[in-house]
Parts: C-alpha cells; structure tokens; sequence
C-alpha cells in the first residue's frame, strides 16, 4: 500500500478514536477494522484485493459472532423461540458473507455478490429476531469489501488490472 494511503487510513482510525466518546465503543472496533486493513494489505499482495479480502472476511465474521451472540443470549427465552430460525439464517449468512470475502482475488464477480446478497439479508433475518446486535457494522464492512473486488476486476483504461 502507498505511503499516502496508509497514512490516510491511519489518519481516519485515529479519527474513529477520537470519536470513541462521542460514538460510543463501536467505534474502536471501526479503528481497528481500518488498522487491520492496513496491517494485512502487504501480507496479502496491497491494493484493493487486499482490502476487500480483510474487509469482506471481517464484515462477515462480526455478523457471525453478532448472530451467534444473540442466539446464545436468547436460548433459554420462550419468546424468541419461534423466530430462532432467522438467528441462524443470519449467523448462515454472516458465513456466506465471510466466504466472499475469501474469494475476493479468485472470484471478484462472485465474491462482490456473496459480499452484498449474504450481508444484506442477514441483516434484515437478524433484525427479525434481535435488534440489538452489532450486525449492523458488518453490512458497511461487506459492501466495501465488494465495491472493492469490484473495483479490482474492472480493468482501468490502460489495460492494467
């Protein structure tokens, strides 16, 4: 990744820290999530591709955990029990986001699909059974993780990808 890039992305996780009292807590995760990025983004080849991987993959994986925890935290509540099955569609595709992420490099076309369809409707399953979950943050997260595979398989002008 650029010098200037990076020193931008660490220039808006410092923002996010900033905000910390301001946003609430949610907000170190947004900073960390842009720290990751710049972490891994020379681990795994720079640029976009990068990016969308470890954007995709950690959308995903937040709303898993977001699905997972509020099916943990309602197992035991009769009243969630006729709609636990939209917990588990969305903790199913949280994972189906997740998977996109990782197909990012190989399947750009593909992982930009399961990146949106898999984090959008696992929102909106999430929501139908809990709305008090972090799950929102993971939708962000995948849709600029696909724009960024997006952006990564359309070749520019010059015949560079």
């Amino acid at each position: 990744m650029a010098r200037g890039r990076v020193l931008v992305v660490v220039a808006l996780a410092l923002l996010a820290l900033a905000a910390l009292p301001l946003l609430g807590s949610w907000a170190l995760g947004v900073a960390a999530l842009l720290l990751l990025v710049v972490v891994a983004a020379p681990w795994l080849g720079g640029g976009a591709g990068a990016a969308a991987i470890v954007l995709g993959v950690l959308g995903g994986l937040v709303g898993a955990a977001s699905a997972g925890s509020a099916l943990q935290r309602h197992a035991s509540d009769p009243l969630y029990g006729e709609r636990a099955w939209f917990g588990w569609a969305a903790l199913a595709l949280a994972l189906v986001a997740a998977a996109g992420g990782a197909l990012a490099l190989a399947r750009p076309k593909a992982a930009a699909a399961l990146l949106v369809v898999g984090s959008t409707l696992g929102f909106i399953a999430i929501n139908l059974f809990d709305i008090n979950t972090f799950y929102f943050v993971a939708v962000p997260a995948c849709w600029l993780g696909a724009a960024l595979a997006l952006a990564r398989s359309t070749p520019s002008r010059g015949g560079r990808r």
